[in-house]
């Protein structure tokens, strides 16, 4: 999928501010070449690299949680066949949450350094006990994980259901232990 955003995007949050990102299946060309047909279906959740696209329910059930590190967009999908998908809304994190644990984490020994900071590939994660003690859970139930080159975006598990959509969701969870 690739990008392009609507030149008259400004604010997120507001339901009366109809302006949209627009978002194209940029992988369906390719998908074809390959003599794999594009979905006609979509999935409640799509990625454009780290970041996520999810249907109006997911974002209700998001906004409904309050949660203060997220800002919503709303969103148009282009899929492989020119139909307009106007049930989307694009997630974003303005900040990144550093919590992941340097002791007990398998990642790279030489962090890549980008825009004045150092970023690390990491293998797999156990996050911080000592930071996340210090930051009440309903801040943390969803953000983008800071210090890491993949920037993933980490899930609570008491809010898992949301984006688990019994299977067909689209999204893949992976468990971080403890968290």
């Amino acid at each position: 999928m690739r990008i392009r955003w609507s030149a008259t995007i400004r604010s997120s949050h507001s339901r009366r501010d109809r302006r949209r990102a627009c978002f194209f299946d940029g992988g369906a060309d390719y998908a074809r070449k390959l003599g794999i047909a594009p979905l006609k279906e979509l999935p409640d959740i799509l990625f454009d690299g780290a970041d996520l696209l999810v249907r109006s329910h997911i974002c209700e059930a998001l906004v409904a949680l309050d949660l203060p590190a997220l800002y919503l967009h709303l969103a148009v999908f282009i899929d492989a066949y020119k139909n307009c998908h106007e049930d989307y809304w694009f997630l974003t994190f303005p900040e990144r949450f550093d919590c992941w644990d340097r002791e007990k984490s398998d990642f790279e020994d030489e962090p890549v350094e980008l825009g004045g900071f150092r970023l690390y590939g990491v293998y797999t994660y156990a996050l911080d006990a000592a930071v996340l003690d210090n930051i009440p859970l309903n801040q943390r139930l969803l953000f983008k994980m800071g210090g890491v080159l993949g920037a993933y975006i980490v899930c609570h598990q008491d809010i898992a259901a949301i984006f688990r959509g019994d299977g067909e969701s689209g999204a893949r969870l992976v468990s971080i232990p403890d968290y």
